[in-house]
Order: C-alpha cells, then structure tokens, then sequence
C-alpha cells in the first residue's frame, strides 16, 4: 500500500472514532430513557475496514466500528449480544459486542477469512477461508480457536442446520457443498451441486433444503439435507452469489451482483416472483428477524436496498461506506455490558408492521435516502473464451498456503500489444493446446488498477499451478504464459484445465484442455 493509501486508511480510522465517541455519547443518553429493543443494521464496509451499525428504525448511523483489513462476511448471536466478522485480508475475526460497539477480541482465522456462522445456541462460530480451504471453530466463551476443519477448494459461504447438528459450506472450485458434524467436527460427505462456482447458502427453518446459487452457471440449486441429494436447480442470470429465505420459510431472495436487481421466489414452490430493483452490483442479503424487511448490500453504489417483503418494493435506500458486502440486522436489547454473553437466552421482540412508503431524508449524518436505483458504477462483460462472468470484490492479499512459483511465472506489460477488448477483459491464446510444441499465452487488462492472481485447477478442482501476484495498472495489458508444468515443475497430464483469474471485482474461468 502507498504511503497516501495508508495515511487515507489511518485518517478513516481516526474520523471513524471520532463518529463512533459521538454516537456512543448520543447512545447513552437514550438508552437512560428507553432500555426497550432496538433493530440495528449492521453492514461491513469492505474497503472502509468497519462494521457500520444503522438504527433500522431511524437510518440513523449507531456507530462505525474500525475492524480487520476487507471486512466481509458477518453473524450475530442466537440474542444479539455479539457480531462476528471474517476479515478477508487481515486473515482473523472481530468480535464485536453490540452493547458498547467494541471489539471485545479478535481471533486468527484461515488465510482469506470470508464468510461465518454461528451455531443455534451461540457456543460455536464457524469462518470460512477461501485459500486455506477450511472452517475455523472458535469457542464463543473463550474467543479461541478449537478446531480446523478441512474443506474442498475455495471455501465459501457456510450455515449452520437449525437443530445445530451439521455445518454447510460451500467450495467453488469442487462446485460441491461440504458438510460436517459439529459434535465432532468432522467431515460427513458432500453433494455436487451440478453448476459452477457455488458461492453463497442459505437454509429453510426447518433445515430439510439449502439454496445454494451459482455465479458462474447462473443458476440455483436447491439440495434436499434429509437426502444429501439435488431436489432442483433454476436458470438464473447475472451473477447470482447470495440468499436469503424468510423465518416463515414462505419467500426467498437472491441477489445478482453483475446487476442491479434482487429475485424473489416462493420458496415453497422454488418458483419466480419477479424481480425487485436496488442499486448497482448487489451482493449480501438478510432478512429481518420478523420476515418484514429483507436488506441487500449494493457494492458499487455504497448501499442497502431495505425490502418490503409486504409490498415487494425497496421502501429506503441506506448509505453506506465504501464497497458494503456483509449485512444482517439484529434485535438488541441495551444493557450492562457485563451480563451479556454469547449464548444468554432472549425474549423475542414484537414484530413489525411494514409500511411501503417507509423513507427517510437524507441529512450530513442521517444515511437514508428516498427510494432511488443507484446508476451502475461499473459492468462485468462478457468473454468470448471463458464461461459467464463471476465476481467477487476486491482482494489484497495472495494465497499463502500455495507452493512458490517458478520466479519466470510473472506477468509483464505488453509492449506493443494488439487490443484484446475494453477491460476488465480476461484472454487465453488457446483452449486446446500441446505443451511440447507451444506455450499458453494469457493476457489480461483491467479497468481499474489492483492485485491479480491467476490460478490452474484440474477437472478435479485441484489446484496445480499458481502463479506469482500481479500488482497491475488500470487500463494496461498484461502478458503471462504457461508451459503447462504444475508448481513443482513437472508435466501435468492430458486433461481438461480451468485458468481462474481473480481480480478486484470479479473472477473469471477459462477452461483448457492440455493434449499429449
């Protein structure tokens, strides 16, 4: 990071305490009046480093809590006394108790901590890591790691069974659920999803399907958890990475980050209701704990869509930091910081009655808006070479739990180079190719400056080549090639490969097949 970088990320930490001395002193002195249930919005700002606390009620911003490096994913407790999140480049977990807005500890996760869960009954927390390929188990009590649980490549969204029996993670790179007992914490078995890089998953309450959508097929499974079998799958389009399925299991939502749009489904029936507008690159989604409202995080316009599950509008659009992914909303009851822990049982609160027309002014501190659909900031194309576009935001840090690659697998700018497209654009000078007479030639250029990482999977899913990290400009070609070895330098052998190219928002696949 440049030394501007850095003196920008240390101004937002300062400015970020300063807002958060402010709401607690504004906090306090309501809760001396008003100890009833507050609903709070909490959403991680990924490229701000904090988790942002909004009043559900009033949009009012709570706090900006300073985390990890590239906050992601997050979870609370069963009675809302603590928020985790996973911190994509920092590689741990904050454990925010909501009651002050404090980090109370933060505990070392896998390389690439994305996404958590959090058991039934608030004793266990499970945080995925994309590049070391498992679950970390942390202990709730003590804030301390009590097991690692290897998955298959890339990890990533994970849910717990409602009973607490068994966790579910999804691998993207396998395109297969993982599952695993969580008396034992061990592995039980996986189910093929049938599709492409499955990202996000989500249960229905009783625990008898999971939702599972594919970012790169563009389609959504649906798997039977009594069975560990596919129950049915559904043409989608534009990216669909995330879910979300009301407490009364009667509607689900998927978000569609190459869009600006939310399908609704009757989650009964697995059948489309249509689709709701929200802002430009829609990412994370929840749903209230009483079914009213579901919120969806839009990554470009620095957003929350607020849902109204009642009239299937977006009735509040919330301002955010910068690039929001995670978001859940939690019932919270102010009290003694001291006599809250992470499995106390809680009273249910009241539901509410949503009102469509719901909307806020927006003012130098308040952070709704009226209804509007942000204009996209940026597009994912399309590639001629390689399957529909999937994306994911930014990254800045490598995989650490790869072998070293050859110091000739570097990617250098073209000098002269003939245009491959408008970037973002991913290009590979053959899908069918013999290492013996010729060199795969990769070139790629992106729209915006940031790290890449190119990767080579077999059919299998395993990872057998990885190459060093580019640092790339915006607007620049880059030129790498593969002399079609694995990292320890041998020849791979005749198969089908996939060339995964991760970014700043997006990962693309280009499929290969090496012929001997």
């Amino acid at each position: 990071m440049t030394g501007a970088a850095w003196r920008s990320a240390e101004n937002g930490i300062t400015i970020g305490k300063m807002r958060q001395k402010l709401a607690l002193t504004v906090l306090a002195l309501s809760l001396a009046s008003n100890a009833t249930a507050s609903r709070w919005i909490c959403v991680t700002d990924q490229n701000a480093n904090d988790l942002r606390i909004v009043d559900a009620s009033t949009y009012a911003v709570v706090s900006i809590v300073p985390v990890g490096s590239q906050p992601d994913g997050l979870a609370a407790t069963p009675n809302g006394s603590f928020v985790y999140v996973t911190n994509w480049s920092s590689n741990n977990v904050s454990v925010v108790r909501l009651c002050d807005q404090v980090v109370i500890a933060t505990v070392p996760a896998g390389s690439g901590a994305i996404t958590i869960a959090v058991h039934p009954n608030g004793s266990r927390m499970y945080a995925t890591s994309r590049w070391t390929n498992a679950v970390t188990v942390i202990d709730t009590v003590s804030n301390t790691v009590v097991a690692t649980v290897g998955m298959g490549g890339d990890a990533q969204g994970t849910a717990v069974r409602p009973d607490g029996s068994t966790c579910y993670v999804t691998c993207g790179t396998p395109n297969q659920v993982w599952r695993f007992d969580t008396a034992s914490n061990s592995v039980t078995g996986n189910t093929a999803t049938g599709a492409l890089w499955p990202q996000g998953i989500c249960l229905t309450p009783d625990g008898s399907y999971a939702w599972v959508p594919n970012q790169t097929s563009n389609t959504l499974t649906v798997l039977n958890l009594n069975t560990n079998t596919l129950s049915t799958s559904v043409g989608l389009a534009a990216q669909p990475v995330n879910c979300a399925i009301t407490p009364n299991g009667s509607f689900a939502f998927v978000t569609h980050f190459g869009s600006n749009y939310v399908t609704r489904f009757d989650a009964a029936s697995v059948t489309q209701q249509g689709t709701i507008s929200v802002g430009s690159g829609p990412w994370g989604i929840c749903a209230s704990p009483d079914g009213s409202y579901v919120y969806a995080t839009n990554y470009y316009a620095n957003s929350i869509s607020q849902i109204s599950v009642a009239s299937n509008a977006v009735v509040a659009t919330i301002a955010t930091g910068t690039n929001p992914w995670g978001v859940i909303e939690v019932d919270v009851t102010p009290g003694a910081c001291a006599s809250q822990t992470a499995t106390a049982s809680r009273t249910p609160t009241s539901t509410r009655t949503p009102s469509p027309t719901q909307t806020d002014s927006s003012t130098a501190t308040g952070t709704a808006t009226p209804c509007v659909t942000p204009s996209p900031t940026a597009t994912v194309p399309t590639s001629t070479s390689s399957p529909t576009p999937s994306a994911t935001a930014s990254r800045t840090e490598s995989p650490s739990a790869t072998a070293s690659p050859p110091s000739s697998a570097t990617a250098t700018p073209t000098e002269s180079p003939s245009p491959i497209g408008t970037p973002p654009v991913f290009w590979a000078s053959r899908n069918v190719f013999t290492p013996a007479d010729a060199r795969l030639q990769v070139r790629f250029a992106l729209a915006s400056a940031g790290p890449v990482w190119v990767r080579i999977h077999n059919s299998a899913g395993e990872r057998v080549r990885t190459f060093a990290p580019i640092d790339a400009a915006a607007n620049v070609e880059y030129a790498l090639s593969w002399d079609g070895t694995n990292d320890e330098g041998s020849q791979v052998s005749s198969n089908v490969y996939v060339l995964v190219f991760t970014s700043r928002s997006m990962v693309r696949l280009i499929p290969v097949a090496v012929v001997r």
